[in-house]
């Protein structure tokens, strides 16, 4: 059975009364995103602010959900080439490698139960990120250190997203399960407008929402294996509406 789940997102883009005014460095209206809100069912449930420097690199990011207390404040720091190395809180960090050409190739994840003092690694270490021979990203490999991970689960755990794009946006995700079988498909449909969000993936997500060049407007879901008891049904439709 088929449901339809309706969502809408609001971007708001810097304009010439943005709080960046005092900021001595040229800013071009609609140039970069300064909050992200994400509803469902007319209220919102997420919201994203980002803070720049001069060099107009996110340095901060305030998230605030609504089933949260107040807002979790994220910090990001740079390499010598302008690639973000590390984003860190209170509560968690993500540490970025690169390869040879510069692209993307691991994160790895850390969690912390002291305010920050110290960080141990986590059951999900990580991703790494798999190219192929035109440079274009095509597997998201999720890893994990299985000891934590009860085997009766590995039907239910994704290890493996598979991409397929077309014209820069990702339009079929195919989500394997750590026994190797295919347990997810997705299929999206966009719109024709910049998606402001896929010049941050590592805020937004390394996914088809956070890489395309166009915003996701519907999301099909299929759940091959009846796995996921949350789901309410195998085959799912997701709307998303935009302000923009």
């Amino acid at each position: 059975m088929r449901y339809f789940t309706i969502f809408s997102i609001i971007l708001f883009l810097i304009t010439a009364c943005s709080k960046d005014d005092d900021l001595k460095f040229p800013v071009t209206e609609g140039e970069r995103l300064v909050r992200y809100a994400y509803f469902h069912d007319s209220k919102e449930r997420q919201s994203i602010d980002l803070i720049y420097n001069q060099h107009s690199q996110v340095i901060k990011t305030m998230r605030k959900y609504t089933t949260g207390a107040g807002a979790i404040s994220f910090y990001n720091n740079y390499n010598d080439f302008g690639k973000v190395e590390k984003i860190y809180s209170s509560s968690s960090k993500e540490k970025f490698s690169y390869d040879h050409e510069n692209r993307l190739s691991e994160i790895y994840s850390y969690t912390s139960r002291n305010g920050g003092i110290t960080f141990e690694t986590r059951e999900h270490l990580g991703k790494r990120f798999h190219y192929d021979d035109y440079g274009i990203l095509y597997r998201k490999e999720i890893i994990f250190d299985t000891s934590f991970l009860n085997s009766s689960n590995w039907g239910y755990t994704i290890k493996d997203y598979y991409f397929k794009w077309d014209k820069g946006n990702v339009i079929a995700v195919e989500e394997y399960n750590l026994e190797g079988i295919l347990a997810i498909t997705r299929v999206f449909e966009f719109d024709n407008h910049k998606n402001y969000r896929n010049n941050h993936p590592e805020i937004f997500g390394y996914d088809a929402k956070g890489l395309s060049q166009n915003n996701v407007i519907k999301e099909y879901l299929l759940d091959h294996l009846g796995f996921y008891p949350s789901m309410d049904c195998k085959t799912c439709e997701y709307i998303f509406n935009y302000n923009k």
